[in-house]
């Protein structure tokens, strides 16, 4: 078939007959009734036709037919209208490169005043711009707007705007979503992995999402936030949970949280791994690797308040800090049961019967009246730990002090053991543990009224009563003294045992018993079975006086301590006092001798005392047992005394007669002097020519009276 090399469109039969006669080769003979069957057809009315037309080049103004096949090359419509392109199954339009520009004139290709149907649009990276035009999609779906610069929506009424199971994909760092005003409805809508900067939502809900604040931002609510979620998962993490991080994608939930709230400043092991707490206090948990605290901030004058309640009383217990005083109070069923306070350096009082006084003490404890408690209980169970232990450190205080003033029948300390332990123990043990403390007593008992000491032993094979020591002590071991003018027993020793021989004292050395005392009243010496009153092995010996009520029984002899020559002999029947050896009186079964140097003095006899030479008398002769009776010798006078009073006097030159301590008759030179009444009694007698009952001489010797 031959070709075509060019076509040129004209608007009249004869400008298309004038200029392609040089072109035009071969024309059929075809008629107009089958225009097909040729190449081309014309005629005056109806223009130039052709079946196909094969060429490099088709130019013109107006051009018609059923079929357009343009297989290479450019289609060039300039300043062309192509009223209606009827219907085009394929089109690919290929413009220049001036694509991006603000009108239709600037660019290589434009499609204006065009309806597009049932069409598919391919921008291939190009911009799709609508200029100030309406685009309606109505009814439409777009599955993938692709990547969309700038989209502004506006509705003329609310819900003209809708999307159906859309995604709105912003992957670029300076990508964003803009809704400057309005209320924008996502009721049943699900926003994952969103990234909003900023972002402010009113009277909304967020529901199973994440919220995370990071960087700079922060989270705010000025009305009040509601945290739920399962048991066992924390409703908020505040501070070090390393595995929430900033990535929108990954975890938020703060997994290694222990408690309901749970702030951390740092992990408690010191690593990333979290510590359990007890499920019955995890509502709140602070943690940190150091210092951990809670602070609760008030003015000066008002309380801070801790409140544990229950549904029937919202603050039963709790802790209160008065500001004011600075102190700490506990409560307990709604009221003070103990108090913490800054006196003396720091103090604690226990409240008795709901009340507190004035504290007394570090510790102070109340007991009241009708508290039915002991005031402090210490419940110690471990074997080989103290119960109570006090590190004292006072020089002129007590240690430990208790003031009774209301006991009756009870103890001010009271110690009861009730182990059956054979094991050596103590109930009470005073330990004073420096050998310098010389000034000191371990155990001071002062009683102004009551007994003073008092063990009672009911074991019949223990002691109640042990004082020893290992040291070679140089003071009395034990000492019992009595300062004052008494009257009763310093010490006082009695057994009830109805055996005689029954020990009731006995003192001992290391070997042997030294003194025995038994129940039958008798009392040995270096003889612990004693069968007399006094019954004594070995010498005895007294510095001072004796006394023997009764009598005393020696054997042979009563030596003088240091002065063996000097002693009592005892044989049958006779008794020898000697001194020096020598023989100073000797008594007998029926005489008594006296002895000086070896030579007999005095001796009695049946009819009294034979004196050989004189009697000497140093200062008086007593009456025994009657001590006020006696003869006494004074220089160069001798009194006759009864009960004590003078009843005769002789001196150098007179003789006295007292009566009642009273001096009646003394001699004198010339004859006597007589106080008082000269009475005489009885019948007269003569003496010597004078007949009266007592005879008066004068001084010459010369009788006053005569017959």
């Amino acid at each position: 078939m031959p070709s075509v090399s060019s076509v040129e469109l004209t608007n009249t039969f004869d400008d298309w007959r004038t200029r392609t006669n040089d072109i035009v080769t071969i024309i059929n003979a075809a008629n107009s009734a089958d225009p097909a069957s040729a190449i081309t057809f014309a005629n005056s009315e109806g223009g130039f036709a052709v079946n196909t037309i094969t060429t490099n080049s088709v130019t013109g103004t107006l051009m018609t037919g059923t079929r357009l096949v343009l297989t290479g090359g450019n289609v060039n419509f300039t300043s062309a209208n192509v009223a209606s392109a009827g219907n085009v199954h394929q089109v690919h339009v290929l413009g220049g490169t001036s694509i991006d520009v603000s009108t239709t004139a600037d660019a290589d290709s434009s499609i204006a005043n065009t309806f597009i149907f049932n069409s598919k649009i391919n921008l291939n990276g190009q911009k799709f711009v609508s200029g100030a035009s309406d685009i309606n999609l109505q009814g439409a779906t777009i599955s993938n707007l692709g990547s969309v610069a700038k989209l502004t929506s506006t509705a003329v009424t609310g819900g003209d705007v809708s999307f159906t199971n859309p995604r709105i994909s912003i992957t670029s760092s300076v990508g964003s979503l803009t809704i400057s005003s309005g209320t924008q409805d996502f009721s049943g809508a699900t926003i994952a992995s969103a990234l909003l900067t900023p972002y402010t939502a009113r009277a909304g809900t967020v529901e199973a999402s994440n919220v995370v604040v990071n960087g700079a931002g922060f989270l705010v609510s000025t009305n009040s936030v509601a945290l739920g979620v399962d048991v066992g998962t924390s409703n908020v993490g505040i501070g070090k949970f390393t595995e929430v991080s900033t990535n929108i994608t990954s975890e938020k939930r703060p997994t290694s949280s222990k408690g309901r709230l749970h702030v951390r400043t740092d992990f408690s092991a010191g690593s990333a791994a979290a510590t359990a707490v007890e499920a019955s206090a995890d509502e709140l948990v602070l943690e940190g690797n150091t210092a951990v605290g809670l602070t609760l901030l008030a003015n000066n004058a008002s309380n801070t308040h801790i409140a544990f309640g229950d549904p029937d009383n919202t603050d039963v217990g709790g802790l209160i800090y008065n500001h004011a005083t600075d102190d700490l109070h506990i409560v307990n069923e709604g009221a003070n049961t103990a108090i913490f306070q800054n006196n003396f350096g720091g103090a604690l009082q226990i409240a008795g019967g709901d009340t507190l006084g004035t504290t007394a003490g570090k510790l102070h404890v109340n007991v009241g009246s009708t508290d039915a408690t002991t005031g402090l209980f210490v419940d110690s169970n471990d074997a080989d730990q103290k119960a109570i232990s006090v590190s004292a450190s006072q020089t002129t205080m007590n240690v430990f002090q208790i003031d009774s003033t209301t006991l009756t029948t009870g103890s001010a300390i009271g110690i009861h053991d009730n182990s059956a332990d054979t094991g050596a123990r103590n109930i009470l043990n005073i330990d004073q543990d420096h050998v310098d403390a010389t000034g000191g007593i371990a155990l001071n008992v002062k009683t102004d009224g009551m007994l003073g000491v008092n063990i009672t032993q009911n074991k019949a094979s223990a002691k109640a009563l042990a004082v020893s020591t290992t040291t070679a002590h140089s003071v009395n071991l034990a000492e019992f003294i009595d300062d004052g003018d008494c009257s009763g027993n310093t010490v006082f020793i009695r057994s009830d045992s109805t055996s005689a021989t029954q020990k009731t004292l006995e003192v001992a050395n290391s070997s042997a018993s030294l003194f025995t005392v038994v129940a039958g009243g008798k009392v040995g010496i270096n003889d612990n079975a004693p069968d007399y009153t006094l019954d004594i092995t070995g010498t005895v010996r007294t510095t001072s006086d004796a006394f023997f009520n009764n009598d005393v029984y020696v054997a042979t002899k009563i030596v003088h301590e240091g002065d063996t020559d000097t002693k009592i002999l005892f044989g049958t029947n006779n008794i020898d006092f000697v001194t020096e050896d020598e023989l100073q009186l000797k008594l007998d079964s029926s005489t008594s001798y006296l002895y000086h140097n070896g030579n007999e003095r005095f001796r009695t006899d049946a009819s009294g005392v034979v004196v050989s030479g004189n009697v000497y008398v140093t200062e008086s002769i007593v009456h025994w047992a009657d001590t006020d009776t006696k003869i006494s010798f004074t220089d160069n006078n001798i009194h006759f005394q009864t009960q004590g009073e003078n009843k005769i006097v002789i001196g150098t030159e007179s003789l006295i007669l007292y009566y009642d301590g009273n001096q009646k008759l003394e001699t004198a030179t010339g004859g006597i002097s007589v106080t008082g009444t000269i009475v005489a009694s009885g019948s007269s007698v003569c003496a010597n020519g004078i007949e009266c009952r007592l005879r008066v001489l004068d001084e010459s010797g010369n009788a006053l009276n005569t017959c």
